[in-house]
């Protein structure tokens, strides 16, 4: 017979904490895992669920990635209704004092509802990508697999990846704005 004490252990063992991710990019998912893992050192079982993408391909300027990020964890949270948390991430251009950036936001959301929200690193995006982005509203990784003859950029690495020569990808990315999303859940005695 097992004492409460030894019940609650074994319940413990046994928990596996659920996340999902509102897409099925293979970077996205291992970015998060990564994450999630080295913040709450449990198992995480990680989930990617396709879900409709409502800015468009191409989305530009903050508000755009947030709304894209957001809309991604909530139609997450629609699939899987018992998650401890729900992640949308958004890449996007911004312009800052004219130099544009991409940069992929994670929005965290648990299953209360709480939302945060984080930022990877900026980097520059070339010119003539940007005013081709601008002019069609074509999306970056079509640019950048047409000119570097890549195919899916986005899912093998990013475009930062080919610009850093193979020293950041954007699982690096995305782990590092999840984590940085995770610092309310990292300190609720300050934040909650």
């Amino acid at each position: 017979m097992f004492s409460s004490e030894k019940y609650i252990d074994a319940l413990n063992i046994l928990y596996v904490m659920l996340v999902v991710v509102g897409s099925s990019n293979p970077c996205k998912i291992s970015g998060v895992r990564r994450a999630f893992s080295d913040v709450f050192k449990a198992d995480v079982n990680v989930i990617g669920v396709k879900v409709d993408n409502v800015v468009g391909s191409q989305p530009i300027g903050f508000d755009e990635i947030y709304v894209g990020a957001y809309y991604r964890a909530l139609n997450a949270s629609k699939i899987y209704k018992n998650a401890d948390f729900y992640v949308g991430i958004e890449a996007g251009i911004v312009n800052i004092h004219g130099f544009w950036m991409d940069t992929q936001m994670t929005l965290i959301m648990d299953r209360d509802g709480s939302i945060s929200i984080g930022f990877s690193q900026c980097f520059p995006i070339p010119d003539k990508f940007v005013n081709e982005i601008l002019s069609r509203r074509s999306e970056l990784e079509e640019i950048v697999d047409r000119y570097y003859k890549t195919k899916d950029i986005g899912m093998h690495g990013g475009f930062i990846k080919i610009l850093t020569k193979g020293r950041i990808s954007r699982e690096d990315l995305v782990y590092n704005a999840t984590l940085i999303a995770l610092i309310p859940w990292m300190n609720k005695e300050v934040f909650k």
